[in-house]
């Protein structure tokens, strides 16, 4: 109604001179997609595999028993006691006594990253990633880590442990996840924080489902 014209220009040629036709789809896609070609001049409209969510958790304070799971003392990263520099992507995570459960369908990567002091004696320590499938009824065991901290006389030996797993989440009330910290030694403890991700988990969303 403004004036003016939109239209699409076809190159000044084709390669080998060849005639191509393109097929639209017969309606516009959902806000983000794009075009996709099948190779024979049949486009529809797809979803871009990127990364559209990415969220993060840490433990506050310190715990010296075993925590199966961990749940509480947990909170976002980005809603920490006003600190500046840490970002989100797309809607968090939300957790109840420690069952942690997605905001959206899709592939997902979970890491879990702990960190111990030990005075003495030596100890292994061991953190784990478990999955349910039906809303906590059951739980399996997806991803674990172990180390070892062996007792040298100083004030505090530290160690870090790590794992991860991708995982399919097609029902976000049914699929969630919690985390597991064990230690054999009464003098280990767990590091949390209130301001820094020392012992955090991390969540990112890789796709669609």
């Amino acid at each position: 109604s403004g004036g003016g014209s939109v239209g699409l220009v076809g190159p000044a040629s084709t390669t080998g001179n060849a005639a191509i036709q393109l097929k639209l789809p017969v309606a516009d896609g959902s806000a983000g997609q794009v075009l996709k070609t099948d190779g024979s001049g049949n486009l529809s409209w797809v979803s871009l595999n990127e990364i559209t969510h990415i969220d993060q958790w840490r433990l506050t304070t310190d715990f010296t028993d075993e925590q199966e799971p961990i749940a509480s003392n947990l909170e976002r990263a980005i809603d920490a006691n006003g600190a500046d520099g840490y970002g989100t992507l797309g809607d968090p995570m939300t957790q109840s006594s420690g069952v942690f459960t997605f905001p959206v369908t899709g592939i997902w990567k979970v890491e879990f990253s702990a960190s111990w002091a030990n005075t003495n004696p030596s100890s292994n320590v061991e953190t784990r990633i478990d999955f349910t499938i039906d809303n906590g009824s059951n739980w399996t065991r997806v991803a674990r880590s172990f180390d070892s901290i062996s007792d040298d006389g100083s004030d505090n030996v530290y160690a870090n442990t790590y794992c991860s797993a991708i995982l399919d989440i097609t029902d976000v009330s049914q699929r969630k996840v919690q985390f597991d910290a064990k230690h054999e030694a009464t003098t280990v403890t767990c590091v949390g924080h209130a301001d820094e991700n020392i012992t955090c988990m991390t969540f990112t969303r890789l796709g669609d489902t």
